[in-house]
């Protein structure tokens, strides 16, 4: 079975491997990587879950394009003024989530690849963001009681 990793996961590029373990993430909050083949799959199991879906677009190389794409895709609060700070970036994407009726969100990030190949520091926090704001955003609401689940997918 070919493998390879990508900041620290480690993927198989089966596809009967990773739909046959697709129930173990299903509701699970968290940053995943799959490869494209079977994600169509993957995503029709959330939708008939009931979850929102958003599609980041395709090929961002810059953070520029990262910037730009989050900004025309997810909802930000307080709006984005500029490209310059990742923090606000974060905490407009938490408010923007938070704020959302629905506790089942989905957000696919095609081609991960294309900014890893271009630009490594901004994939890097991009990750941390991305990692840290599904458990933060289950954390809050938790407090208040409700149950909420926020899947980034990136596909490699």
């Amino acid at each position: 079975m070919e493998k390879f990793t990508i900041l620290g996961h480690t993927m198989a590029t089966q596809e009967h491997l990773l739909l046959s373990r697709l129930g173990n993430f299903m509701n699970l909050s968290g940053f995943f990587f799959f490869p494209e083949k079977g994600i169509s799959h993957i995503i029709y199991k959330y939708k008939s879950l009931g979850y929102r879906i958003f599609k980041l677009p395709k090929n961002m190389q810059s953070k520029d394009d990262f910037f730009n794409g989050i900004r025309k895709v997810l909802p930000l609060d307080p709006p984005l003024i500029s490209n310059k700070s990742w923090d606000a970036l974060d905490d407009s994407l938490w408010s923007g989530l938070d704020y959302l009726p629905e506790n089942n969100i989905l957000i696919i990030w095609p081609s991960v690849c294309s900014i890893k190949n271009t630009n490594t520091k901004s994939l890097m926090i991009i990750n941390e963001i991305f990692k840290n704001l599904p458990k933060s955003l289950a954390k809050e609401k938790a407090k208040i009681g409700i149950q909420f689940n926020l899947v980034i997918i990136g596909i490699i």
